[in-house]
C-alpha cells in the first residue's frame, strides 16, 4: 500500500490495465497447475501422505507450466487479439514462468499452514510485497521512464522468486520428515482417495480467480485498457488493507479446522472467523464508501479519482468476498466442495452479466455497480448456507454485520465530513487521518480482547 501512490504516479492507468489481464492469464492458470490437490495438503494426519501429496502437485505444475510454454509460443498472438489488447503479445512469453513459481508459492503456502509455520508466512509475504513494490518502483525509473506494464508484470515477478527463495526450507523438511520413501502407487492412491478436489476444489479455484481477475479482462475488451487499470487500482486498494489480516486469518483457520471439526466445534470455530472478519473489513471499506473518489485523488493523484468511484460502488461485492474467503476450509473439511464451487460460479456469472449490461448500456459506473451487488448477494448466500451446515442461524449472520456497520460509519464520518465540507487536498488527509488513527484504534480493540460470550451452539 505504501508503493501504490508512486506506483500511481510512475505508470498510467492503462499499464495497470494490460497487467490485470496478464494477472487474470497466470493466476487461472497457475491454480489448474495443481489439479487442486494443494488444497488437501494440510489435511492428512500423516506426513507421508501429505509429501505425496506434494510431489503429485509439483508433477501436475510442471506439466501445466510446459504446455503454457508452447501455448504462449503458438497462440500469443490469437490471444492478444481476442482481448483487443495488441501490447499483450509481448509479455506473455513470461506466462509459463509465472505459472510456475505461482504454482510452487501456492504449495509452500499449503505446507506452512499445515505445519503451522504461521511466523515464516508472514515473513515470506513481506519479502514477498517488499521485492516486488521496490522492483516495480526501480523499473519505473530506468532512464527516467517507465518500462510500462512490462515494469509492473517483471517487478511481481521479482517479488515472488524472491519470497520463493526465503521459504523453500518447508517443503524439503515434510519430504524428509515423511516415513519411507515416495512410491508411485502411494501417489495414484491419494490421487483417487482425495479425487473432490481436483473435481470440486479445484473447480472452485478456478472460479475464484476468475471472480477475482475476469471483470479486469471484460473491462480491458469492453472499455479499453485505461478503464481496466481504474478498475484493477480500486479493487486493489479496497482489498490491500483487508488482506493483511484476511490471509492470515485463513491460514489459522485452515491450520485449525480439522482438529475443530473432529471435537464437534466447527460451528463456534466458524462464528468466530466470521465475526472476526466483519470487524476487520468493515472500518476501511466504510471510508471507502464515504470519501473513496476524494482520497483517491489527493492520495493517487488526480487521474485515479474514477478509481475511486468504482471503489466506492465495488464495496458491497469486496466486503461479503473477504468474509467468506477464509471459509472454504469449511466447506472442505465438512466435503462439500461441490457446493463451494456452486456458489463461486454464480458470483463468476453476476459480475459477468453486470459488466456485460453495463457495456450495453455504455456506462462503465453502471456496470460496476449492478456487477458489485449481484456478486455480493451470491457470497452472503455462500456464507449462510455454510452457516447452516454448521448449525448456526440467519441472527448470526446478520447481527455482526448490523454492528459492525453501525462502527465502521462512526469511524467514517471525520473522513466523510471533511470531504464534504471542501475540496482542498489538506483538509481531506486531515479528515482521513483522523478515521485513520480511530480505525488503528478499533483494529488495536479488537485484537486485544477476549471474549468470554457464550457460543453459538451454547446460545442457540
Amino acid at each position: 500500500m505504501a508503493a501504490t501512490p508512486v506506483l500511481t504516479r510512475l505508470y498510467a492507468p492503462a499499464d495497470f490495465g494490460v497487467q490485470g489481464a496478464y494477472t487474470a492469464c497466470a493466476a487461472v492458470l497457475s491454480v489448474i497447475a495443481c489439479l487442486g490437490y494443494q488444497q488437501a495438503i494440510p489435511l492428512p494426519d500423516d506426513d507421508g501422505d501429505a509429501a505425496h501429496l506434494l510431489l503429485l502437485s509439483c508433477c501436475a505444475a510442471l506439466g501445466v507450466s510446459a504446455a503454457a510454454a508452447l501455448g504462449v509460443a503458438v497462440f500469443a498472438g490469437p490471444i492478444a487479439a481476442l482481448l483487443e489488447e495488441p501490447a499483450l503479445t509481448a509479455y506473455l512469453w513470461l506466462l509459463p514462468l509465472s505459472v510456475l513459481v505461482t504454482s510452487v508459492l501456492q504449495l509452500v503456502y499449503q505446507v506452512a499452514v499445515r505445519r503451522r509455520a504461521l511466523a515464516r508466512l508472514a515473513r515470506f509475504a513481506v519479502i514477498q510485497s517488499a521485492a516486488g513494490a521496490a522492483v516495480q518502483i526501480g523499473f519505473g525509473q530506468i532512464g527516467g521512464s517507465p518500462l510500462g506494464p512490462l515494469g509492473l508484470i517483471g517487478g511481481r515477478l521479482a517479488g515472488q522468486i524472491t519470497a520463493l527463495a526465503s521459504i523453500l526450507r518447508l517443503p524439503a523438511d515434510l519430504v524428509r520428515a515423511a516415513p519411507g520413501a515416495i512410491r508411485r502407487r502411494e501417489l495414484m492412491s491419494l490421487g483417487r482417495r482425495y479425487w473432490r478436489f481436483p473435481a470440486f476444489s479445484g473447480t472452485a479455484g478456478i472460479v475464484t480467480k476468475l471472480t477475482e481477475h475476469l471483470p479486469a479482462v471484460l473491462f480491458l475488451t469492453l472499455f479499453g485498457a485505461a478503464a481496466a487499470g481504474l478498475y484493477v487500482m480500486a479493487r486493489r486498494m479496497c482489498l490491500a488493507p483487508i488482506g493483511l489480516i484476511g490471509y492470515s486469518v485463513s491460514d489459522v483457520f485452515g491450520s485449525q479446522v480439522r482438529t475443530a471439526h473432529r471435537d464437534g466445534a466447527l460451528g463456534a470455530l466458524i462464528y468466530r472467523v466470521y465475526r472476526l472478519m466483519t470487524a476487520v473489513a468493515v472500518p476501511p471499506l466504510a471510508v471507502v464508501a464515504a470519501a473513496g473518489p476524494e482520497l483517491f485523488g489527493v492520495v493517487l493523484g488526480a487521474q485515479w479519482r474514477v478509481a475511486g468511484e468504482f471503489a466506492r460502488l465495488i464495496t458491497p461485492f469486496v466486503l461479503l468476498q473477504a468474509i467468506a474467503g477464509p471459509l472454504h476450509y469449511g466447506f472442505s473439511v465438512l466435503n462439500k466442495q461441490a457446493l463451494f464451487a456452486f456458489y463461486q460460479a454464480a458470483a463468476l456469472a453476476s459480475l459477468t452479466v453486470g459488466l456485460l449490461a453495463g457495456a450495453i448500456l455504455g456506462d462503465q459506473h453502471a456496470a460496476v455497480a449492478v456487477a458489485s451487488l449481484l456478486a455480493a448477494s451470491c457470497y452472503f448466500l455462500l456464507v449462510w448456507h455454510l452457516f447452516r451446515m454448521a448449525r448456526l442461524t440467519l441472527r448470526h449472520a446478520l447481527a455482526p454485520l448490523a454492528q459492525q456497520a453501525l462502527i465502521g460509519s462512526l469511524l467514517a464520518l471525520p473522513a466523510l465530513a471533511a470531504a464534504a465540507a471542501s475540496d482542498r487536498a489538506g483538509v481531506t488527509l486531515a479528515g482521513a487521518g483522523v478515521t485513520l488513527v480511530l480505525t488503528a484504534l478499533r483494529y488495536v480493540q479488537i485484537f486485544r480482547a477476549r471474549p468470554e460470550e457464550p457460543t453459538p451452539a451454547q446460545d442457540g
